[in-house]
């Protein structure tokens, strides 16, 4: 080396740039092909931003010496900085081919590849990269990105904990291991390591945004509002992300009109966020807010049509014509199949069978919900022996010895009134008459007798019953109430609980509260089969999607109803029949509320003014005023019910309404 261009060297490494590059000029006046000082001042000009005019020095010098491996690496790094990419690819793979051993480049060239969506030629180069250099942090760190773009996770978090043993004081290390982990599911391992993340950098605002992801997968809604959403906003305001995260969390803790805040909020920051948008309209729908919940949903579904949640809110919130185009759209992204995801597809089919309901369209409705069904039978599991076998073994567990035995050690509270039956019995319509008296409090679904018994016994009910101490009878209704009672204003001294499925449970309630009520809604079995066939159940009815499994599944549910008639005692279960309900509704009011002990209010004939949260399928109907359009509603589907007359033991379907009532008790 010169001493001229040692004179540059030594001024460059001092870091006098500007004198360095005075140096590195003139040698390059003097030798204006020396290769070392169009490499070196290329690359001042490059630590200074000067991209352009380094990347052309820095070509100058690849270009006179072709095997200068270091001149392309660099030449392609700032034409990366240039956007010039595909440029830059070609200078990265003429320094790997001169020098095979230049773990850089090799990851160099990962990362723009990684960039252009190229993921498998990234991850090979990666794979390369880290095999020259097992420590190099960012080249593990990387790999790991790419991967998880690859959907393998697994390997994502593997090369996420190298990097992490080589640099663990790095938070954004933590915070892609976090990513990868909760995309696994392994939801407390990611908390862990956003935690981590966060220790390590107090205002990574990302870390406290998808800490929420698995703190709201694991119902720990509180610590997703306050230890996450609540500190996101503080450092990011306009992170859209965490005003969502935080009204889900909210509408979960049932602080509702924070949680519409929460995502209105979102919606003020990017008025067409996805999430934002379906989250407001199911929200709005679950509050009786049906025009929000459409508008909202309208968007959505102009935004992308291709999110057929949208349309389970617009069948049931607006008038639609058989000329709409939007049902011409539906049926447009129906035809695409299973290109679109399992969920959208069983949601697409059921709203068009919904809205070819409304539109006495009968033969088309029919279609769409045996499609929608047939989807939605092969994605659940139901083993349909060992449901039947486990309602069958009910009545051969609680035998009135049984109960005379377990008797006495509940809870003598007769606060709760407990509704059941066939989910679209008219349980709903039951729930919102009570609530509308000002002693009642609506607890929706409290799911606890079915989880609690489980917690306790395990899982197979209802032998599991049989060791149940008299102190597990007390621990039950002791967390049951807790539960409940959280929730009930100081005004209400009763409360309901709405949980159609606690008809399998009526005989462990009356242990656990004897003095309780328990109020059994039933309708006409061919009736309430097909609201349920054509009801798109989203957390899933797995008996619902066959038309012969679900008339097999109603009549054992009915003999086990049967079952606790002939076993309770006098006065703890009335029957209330959904059609008389509709026919005479105050007659009926009256008598659920003699057999609950309360006095008449005519505020239970307004139900459907009630405001409150209604988390079922009915949460439209029961915001209207009585109708009874939906009786006989069967007829309209004929012999296509064929499978479920047969299962329901009803040989001559088409008789009329007296003999039907007949068929119906013939049922049990």
């Amino acid at each position: 080396m010169n001493v001229q261009l040692q004179k540059a060297v030594t001024l460059d490494q001092a870091g006098n740039l500007p004198a360095a590059i005075a140096a590195y000029r003139k040698v390059l006046t003097r030798e204006p092909s020396n290769v070392d000082a169009l490499f070196l001042l290329g690359r001042v000009h490059c630590m200074r931003g000067e991209f352009e005019r380094g990347a052309e020095l820095l070509g100058k010098a690849a270009s006179l010496a072709p095997q200068y491996g270091q001149a392309h690496n660099l030449l392609g790094m700032a034409l990366v900085r240039l956007g010039r990419r595909e440029e830059a690819l070609a200078s990265f793979e003429r320094a790997t081919a001169v020098d095979p051993a230049n773990a850089m480049a090799f990851a160099n060239r990962a990362d723009v590849l990684a960039d252009l969506g190229r993921h498998v030629e990234a991850l090979a180069h990666y794979d390369k990269a880290v095999e020259l250099d097992p420590r190099n942090v960012a080249g593990w760190c990387n790999r790991g990105s790419t991967l998880q773009a690859l959907g393998r996770d697994t390997d994502a978090a593997d090369s996420f904990g190298r990097a992490i043993v080589l640099a663990p004081n790095v938070a954004a290390i933590h915070f892609n291991m976090a990513n990868a982990l909760d995309r696994l599911g392994r939801h407390e391992e990611a908390i862990q390591r956003y935690r981590q993340a966060i220790a390590l950098k107090p205002d990574l605002a990302d870390a406290y945004i998808n800490l929420a992801s698995p703190l709201i997968a694991l119902g720990r809604w509180q610590e997703a509002v306050v230890e996450c959403s609540d500190e996101a906003i503080k450092l990011r305001p306009e992170a859209v992300q965490a005003h969502c995260n935080r009204g889900l969390a909210l509408s979960q803790l049932e602080r509702h009109e924070e949680s519409l805040t929460s995502f209105d909020a979102a919606l003020a920051i990017d008025s067409d966020y996805a999430r934002a948008l379906m989250s407001k309209s199911s929200l709005a729908y679950v509050l009786g807010r049906l025009d929000d919940a459409r508008a909202a949903a309208e968007k959505m579904s102009k935004i992308d049509s291709r999110q057929a949640r949208s349309y389970l809110v617009l069948a049931q919130t607006k008038e639609f014509a058989l000329d709409d185009p939007q049902l011409a759209e539906m049926e447009s992204l129906v035809k695409e199949g299973e290109v679109l995801s399992t969920f959208d597809r069983m949601a697409l089919h059921f709203s068009l069978g919904e809205i070819y309901e409304k539109l006495g369209e009968h033969e088309r409705s029919f279609r769409h919900y045996l499609d929608g069904n047939t989807i939605q039978r092969q994605a659940v599991s139901y083993d349909e022996n060992l449901w039947l076998g486990t309602l069958g073994r009910i009545p051969r567990i609680f035998t009135p010895e049984f109960l005379a035995t377990k008797a006495g050690h509940g809870d003598p509270s007769a606060e709760p009134i407990f509704i059941v039956g066939m989910p679209r019995s008219g349980t709903t319509l039951v729930e919102q008459i009570l609530a509308g008296h000002p002693r009642v409090h609506s607890c929706g679904e409290i799911r606890h007798f079915a989880f609690g018994l489980f917690a306790l016994k395990g899982t197979d009910y209802p032998e599991n019953v049989r060791a149940i101490r008299a102190d597990e009878i007390g621990e039950l209704a002791g967390a049951y109430l807790k539960k409940a009672m959280a929730s009930i204003p100081a005004v209400a001294d009763r409360f309901t609980d709405k949980m159609p499925g606690n008809v399998l449970y009526a005989g462990l309630i009356h242990l656990v509260f004897p003095n309780a009520r328990i109020i059994h809604v039933r309708r006409h079995p061919i009736d309430n089969c097909v609201s349920c066939f054509s009801q798109f159940f989203v957390e899933g009815q797995p008996y619902a999607n066959d038309l012969g499994e679900l008339g097999r599944y109603y009549r054992a549910v009915e003999q086990v109803a049967a079952h606790w008639h002939r076993v309770l005692p006098s006065g703890i279960m009335l029957d209330v029949q959904y059609e008389e309900v509709v026919t005479d509704i105050e007659t009926q009011a009256r008598k659920i509320l003699d057999f609950c002990g309360l006095e008449w209010s005519d505020a239970c004939l307004d139900f459907h003014k009630v405001e409150r949260p209604i988390l079922t399928a009915s949460a439209a109907q029961v915001r209207k005023p009585l109708y009874s359009t939906s009786v006989g509603r069967w007829r309209a589907y004929g012999d296509r019910l064929q499978p479920l007359f047969e299962a329901l033991g009803i040989s001559e379907p088409f008789v009329d309404d007296a003999n039907a009532e007949h068929q119906r008790e013939s049922v049990n």
